[in-house]
């Protein structure tokens, strides 16, 4: 328990699989016995239960990939990928975040410490400018997050559409005008509740319906009451177009580091209108 505890395993990691099962757990006999028994422990529901809206996280030991439909991606980044899935149960469409899990111990345990991290994000956040997360599980071959909204596109894709006529290209500019107070409402609030996203970039804010939204919280850093809202050393996931000149020295970053990211944003939505 105490190896686990050390790794920073949490329930949100079962099921393994003898690939991706520590090292910690030795010999044959004792592996295998642990592998049967994880089972007593999983999520006996119907995986129905992915598709309400609460935010629980669930751990099965068969795939949730049977229980919807990947009707095409949305994107794809480091650490996994985003796609739009239809919900068999509600006929309901969602976002999908995977992560393939069960490779190895130390691949996942990165992988999946994103993974922690977004969950607790999203738990600590909810503002109608970003997005929300339904549901998360485990299963034998992901972790994944269930999502919504289904964007239309990301800002970046939507910045560079070109309108196919006056009207288009007018309501288009009336919405980028919208666009920048409902981002400024929504870094405000995570900076309210001491959060910082770290990642700030329009291939990370989504559009629908000319509605607009902040995610991907994979390498947001949440401080708590008591502790400095700055962090320090180097910024492993981050975009220089986007990143402000203390992340690139490597210095203390925070609250500004965020500010000058969505500058760069608003200078881009800007050069539109």
């Amino acid at each position: 328990m105490d190896s686990f505890v050390a790794l920073k395993r949490t329930d949100a990691f079962l099921p393994y699989s003898d690939r991706n099962l520590p090292d910690a757990i030795q010999g044959a006999d004792i592996r295998a016995r642990f592998l049967g028994l994880q089972k007593l422990v999983l999520s006996g529901q119907k995986l129905n239960v992915l598709e309400k809206e609460g935010g629980a996280h669930f751990s099965f030991h068969t795939s949730a990939d049977d229980y919807f439909t990947s009707l095409n991606l949305l994107g794809q980044g480091g650490t996994g990928k985003v796609d739009h899935v239809f919900g068999t149960f509600t006929l309901k469409h969602f976002a999908r975040k995977r992560i393939h899990q069960g490779i190895s111990a130390l691949r996942d345990q990165k992988a999946l410490s994103v993974f922690l991290n977004e969950l607790e994000i999203f738990k600590k956040a909810s503002h109608r400018h970003l997005a929300k997360m339904v549901s998360s599980y485990t299963d034998p071959t992901y972790v994944g997050i269930i999502m919504r909204p289904v964007a239309d596109e990301d800002l970046k894709s939507y910045l560079k559409k070109r309108p196919e006529s006056d009207v288009d290209r007018n309501a288009r500019k009336q919405c980028i005008r919208t666009f920048f107070g409902c981002l400024t409402k929504a870094l405000e609030y995570l900076h309210a509740n001491r959060i910082h996203h770290k990642d700030i970039k329009p291939q990370n804010i989504l559009v629908k319906n000319a509605e607009i939204y902040l995610t991907d919280f994979g390498t947001a850093k949440a401080h708590g009451e008591t502790s400095r809202s700055t962090s320090t050393g180097r910024v492993i996931e981050w975009t220089p177009r986007y990143g402000a000149p203390e992340i690139a020295n490597q210095n203390a970053h925070g609250k500004p580091s965020d500010i000058w990211s969505m500058g760069c944003v608003f200078l881009e939505m800007a050069t539109v209108l």
